[in-house]
């Protein structure tokens, strides 16, 4: 092995003494590529660019005024008046139910009430919660 060791130094002397060639002879090349790409090619790639960003750019519109339709409207407005309804029916259902509770108990409890004129005629009547006056015995 002891011979093959200056035989290895030599060959890395001349793979060293290669590459500071290459390198030598590369680097200015690589400059002036690169200062022809930054002089000519480049615009015109940058120019490319911007052209085809002018061709597929949409055009900008101002922004509408967003308007509601005709359409729109009826349905809001059907709404509401199916909402309205609803509730009215609701009130309606609970004013009947509350009138029949409360027929419902005078008559399980027998009041009257004596003549409002206190006059002592003995007439009753009975004024339930919806002002309906009833006669004795109905």
């Amino acid at each position: 092995m002891p011979l093959l060791a200056p035989a290895a130094q030599v060959a890395a002397a001349g793979a060293s003494k290669g590459i500071y060639n290459a390198r030598s002879w590369t680097a200015p090349r690589l400059e002036t590529a690169a200062d022809y790409t930054t002089s000519t090619l480049a615009p015109k790639v940058s120019e490319a660019l911007r052209t085809a960003a002018r061709q597929i750019r949409v055009e900008e519109e101002a922004p509408q005024k967003r308007t509601s339709s005709p359409l729109t409207w009826s349905f809001l407005v059907a709404a509401v008046l199916a909402a309205g309804g609803a509730v009215a029916v609701i009130i309606r259902q609970r004013y009947r139910t509350a009138m029949a509770a409360d027929t419902e108990e005078e008559a399980a409890a027998g009041t009257t009430a004596t003549s409002p004129a206190g006059d002592g005629s003995g007439s009753s009547t009975d004024a339930g919660v919806n002002g309906r006056v009833s006669a004795p015995g109905r």
